[in-house]
């Protein structure tokens, strides 16, 4: 059956800091795979019936030879042909200094284009949840900027707080990043529209939607449904192999009331 996954994965554990006063220990959270994910391998199908999971080989299209792992480089290609290898010392060079500090330096909004992904901070032991919530009712309606160093970068974050007592963290986008939304935006921009059309779509709108919002619209669908396919096939798997079982060593008579209720059925 599908194996199960965490629910949650950890992103960044380290240290809340305002100026040079350090909060409360916390750590960043996101949602995982969770425990319906379901995930497939692929295998060879030697006879029907009989699999072997396959093994993905490197293989250099120019010499035909095996790779292994450290026969493969990482490169560049600067012009059509031509590579540059580039090392994992060199990649190291352009790391950001590490730090455990999630550094708060403003108090402002933001743009939504700006924002990319959004994960939880949670506080760390018994002995940061006081100064966190302290600092959860400080923070307010407010949403507060700040920095951190995540997997080698250094990520730009807000900081909003949550009805449950936790802390909602938005990592942003790069201005490059934003810079292509703002280019799709700009080609499906309209100098203007009839504001009779407006009132026709609004109404459409007031018709055909609700301002009451279902939870259930949240539930997955599709990992279910397969993890109820798999189910199916295990059993019909099972019965087959049970049937399999009980002609070869089922006695002639008895083989013979086996194949005569097998015709019966298919008849029905």
């Amino acid at each position: 059956m599908p194996r199960s996954s965490s629910a949650v994965r950890t992103l960044w554990t380290g240290t809340i800091a305002v100026g040079d006063v350090e909060i409360a220990q916390a750590k960043l959270i996101a949602p995982g795979d969770g425990p319906t994910k379901v995930s497939f391998n692929h295998a060879h199908r030697c006879t029907p019936g009989v699999y072997t999971r396959i093994h993905q080989q490197r293989v250099c299209p120019n010499c035909k030879s095996e790779l292994g792992r450290h026969d493969v480089a990482r490169v560049f290609e600067h012009a059509p042909g031509q590579y540059l290898e580039v090392t994992d010392a060199e990649l190291a060079r352009c790391d950001a200094a590490p730090s455990s500090l999630l550094q708060i330096t403003h108090l402002l909004t933001v743009d939504p284009l700006f924002i990319d992904t959004t994960a939880a901070l949670v506080p760390i032991g018994p002995i940061a949840i006081e100064p966190f919530h302290t600092f959860w009712c400080a923070l307010g309606k407010q949403t507060a900027l700040g920095a951190l160093v995540l997997q080698k970068r250094r990520q730009i974050v807000t900081l909003t707080t949550h009805e449950h007592g936790g802390v909602w963290v938005c990592l942003l986008r790069t201005l490059e990043e934003r810079q292509a939304f703002e280019a799709q935006l700009e080609s499906s921009r309209m100098s203007g529209v009839s504001r009779a059309n407006v009132q026709a779509m609004r109404a459409l709108l007031e018709q055909h939607t609700s301002t009451l919002f279902d939870r259930s619209l949240l539930m997955d669908t599709y990992n279910p449904a397969v993890r109820g396919l798999l189910v199916e096939k295990v059993e019909q798997q099972a019965k087959a192999s049970l049937t399999t079982t009980l002609k070869a060593h089922a006695s002639p008579r008895v083989r013979t009331r086996i194949h005569t209720s097998s015709r019966k059925r298919a008849k029905r």
